[in-house]
């Protein structure tokens, strides 16, 4: 068994990689002849309704739900849930 401080040291030395952050939209399964039509103009419909929480995920896993905000700039993210390991797992 690890003590406490084993384990602070062990997490300490992996919080500086990098992950990949994407926000998920919503998500549709298409063949390949659809996939072959698609062209500039194109609409593609998604399982999700307007106004629906977008997905945070994190290399390929969701990690978290919210809303798109607007900035001065640009964009950005307001997070209004943090999914456990085990929403997670089920979410994959």
């Amino acid at each position: 068994m690890t003590d406490r401080s084993e384990t602070s040291a062990d997490l300490s030395s992996v919080l500086d990689l990098r992950l990949r952050l994407s926000l998920e939209l919503g998500r549709r399964k298409v063949t390949l002849a659809e996939l072959k039509s698609i062209q500039s103009g194109s609409i593609l419909e998604l399982d999700v309704k307007a106004g629906e929480a977008l997905n945070l995920v994190a290399n390929g896993a969701p990690v978290a739900q919210g809303e798109v905000v607007i900035l001065e700039q640009g964009y950005g993210f307001r997070l209004t849930r943090v999914y456990s390991p085990a929403e997670r797992g089920a979410l994959r």
